[in-house]
């Protein structure tokens, strides 16, 4: 059960579960809350595996009345710490136990499996530091805790933190790693890129929705660093523009440190992996991130990763050998970016330790560990 469905790292590691998973295995019904389609989004209902059945509970409202809907939603959950459910969605599923339900996505109340769905067992999906993401509310994420057998985290750091943080969790926390489609990612590169992106630069690539949390600002500040040194770069930013505020601000910084002709800001585009596979780095200073899919994918790629230092960065690299971890201010940031550019041995060493790279044998092991002990227990 998910509040919105477009394209970002949690949904298209949901879509890539699903399609592991298989029809064979699982009957799976998915209900999306409260779908909007944000200006500069991508929605990933057209890669719902077809054996699915779904349902797009806000599907067709006139456009007013699912912004009026929203309005009211988030004031009546501030004020209340409830949400209001549309009534298609409670008839989905009506009349129907589940073996395993889970509210998906921390920004999502979990009243709706709590209190509307019937299941066996129960969880809720979380794919963030809880001691780090603002938006967080722990009164309203944790109000029914009793109604959920556990909680699911997406890398062991966020899990042992949250543990620490909530003391109540411990022995009712567990992992799944985040999955990628690795033969999807990997066919999909081979796509042709755009003539309009044809350069003799070294290129950088990020692949993050245009956030406050993603420190774009920060990337503005690196780029301009190297230019000053000399570094003849591009620099690609993939991702959604709808957070208008911050965009205006990531906009204002390129102009004023003058880099406008080699930090571009490409919007959100389907298929990212051509332009990830012809980086010759990619880079990510995401404030906090709890299991990064662009690592992920850059690994399967082959390209050597910089990345801030969050929870999911420290499992999923192995720091001067799988990638690097970034420090420090913009010029420390800097100076390992350029450092590691002007070294082509480094970069062939860290291709040569991502070879045979794979994503998804842990997170369905994973999986298929949890849906057994529901197994045993029911």
């Amino acid at each position: 059960m998910l509040r919105q469905f477009y394209s970002g790292g949690m949904e298209n590691a949901l879509i890539n579960m699903l399609n592991a998973l298989g029809a064979q295995r699982y009957d799976i019904d998915i209900v999306v809350l409260d779908q909007t389609h944000p200006k500069d989004t991508i929605s990933l209902f057209d890669r719902l595996p077809s054996w699915i059945r779904a349902l797009n509970a806000a599907e067709g409202e006139p456009k007013l009345i699912t912004f009026c809907m929203k309005c009211l939603q988030r004031l009546w959950e501030r004020v209340t710490g409830r949400i209001l459910i549309r009534k298609n969605a409670k008839v989905f599923i009506r009349n129907i136990e589940y073996d395993m339900a889970f509210s998906y996505g921390e920004w999502l109340p979990p009243e709706f499996v709590a209190c509307n769905v019937s299941a066996k067992q129960k969880f809720v999906w979380i794919h963030t530091d809880l001691d780090k993401a603002l938006y967080i509310n722990e009164k309203i994420i944790f109000k029914w805790k009793e109604r959920f057998s556990s909680y699911i985290f997406v890398s062991k750091p966020s899990m042992e933190k949250a543990v620490k943080t909530y003391p109540f969790l411990a022995g009712r926390a567990l992992v799944i790693h985040n999955i990628c489609d690795d033969e999807r990612i990997r066919s999909l590169s081979k796509d042709p890129l755009p003539e309009q992106y044809s350069t003799q630069k070294q290129v950088i690539v990020t692949v993050s929705n245009i956030r406050p949390e993603k420190n774009h600002i920060l990337q503005v500040e690196v780029a301009a660093l190297l230019h000053k040194w000399g570094l003849p770069i591009v620099w690609w930013n993939i991702g959604s523009l709808s957070n208008k505020k911050y965009v205006r601000q990531v906009k204002d910084a390129i102009e004023e440190y003058g880099v406008s002709e080699y930090f571009l800001l490409l919007g959100a585009i389907d298929n990212p992996y051509p332009f990830l596979l012809r980086a010759a780095l990619s880079v990510l200073l995401s404030e906090y991130e709890s299991w990064s899919m662009v690592i992920t994918e850059s690994k399967l790629l082959g390209i050597p990763i910089i990345a801030s230092d969050t929870s999911g960065a420290r499992e999923q690299i192995t720091d001067q050998k799988t990638g690097i971890i970034a420090n420090g201010t913009a010029g420390q940031i800097a100076e390992q970016i350029f450092s590691l550019l002007r070294s082509p041995k480094q970069q062939e060493a860290i291709r040569q330790n991502l070879e045979g790279f794979a994503s998804s044998e842990q997170a369905l092991r994973e999986f298929s560990l949890l849906s057994s002990l529901c197994k045993e227990t029911t």
